[in-house]
């Protein structure tokens, strides 16, 4: 099966909307490489549902919206912002994804492009208090998390 670009990113707004962390995994090529700043390594298509599931865990109000895309050649970015709770603080943050395709429709790469100033902030103020609980959480102090 082909896939569009349209199709990718709606697939992909779906899966982020329903939290579903197989649904991502899905779009991808099982030899692609995630960059975001929110965890401290590369990240495979086969981790996508176990960092879903963080994701989730760590902000059960997670919301994330499309707020547009482009498309140029083989490459897709996604326009989206997010709202959730922090360590019991409410946050919003804006960002952009650079998808790399392969022929199929298939993400080879993806790069997340984001501030995690907000992230880095309520963690500081967080951890002050609270750094064991942080880390049994899976969030390094510095608001990575552990895969």
């Amino acid at each position: 099966m082909t896939r569009s670009a349209e199709q990718l990113v709606g697939e992909f707004e779906t899966a982020w909307r329903n939290r579903d962390g197989a649904a991502m995994r899905a779009l991808w090529h099982p030899d692609g490489k995630l960059y975001t700043p929110i965890v401290d390594r590369a990240v495979s298509p086969h981790e996508l549902p176990r960092l879903v599931s963080l994701q989730v865990r760590m902000s059960p109000d997670l919301e994330w919206s499309l707020l547009g895309w482009a498309v140029a050649g083989d490459v897709v970015y996604v326009e989206w912002q997010t709202s959730q709770s922090i360590y019991g603080r409410s946050i919003e943050w804006r960002g952009m994804d650079r998808f790399v395709l392969n022929g199929k429709g298939q993400i080879l790469e993806e790069r997340v492009f984001a501030d995690t100033a907000p992230f880095r902030i309520v963690a500081n103020e967080a951890l002050r208090d609270s750094a064991i609980a942080a880390a049994r959480n899976g969030v390094s102090p510095d608001i990575f998390i552990r895969l």
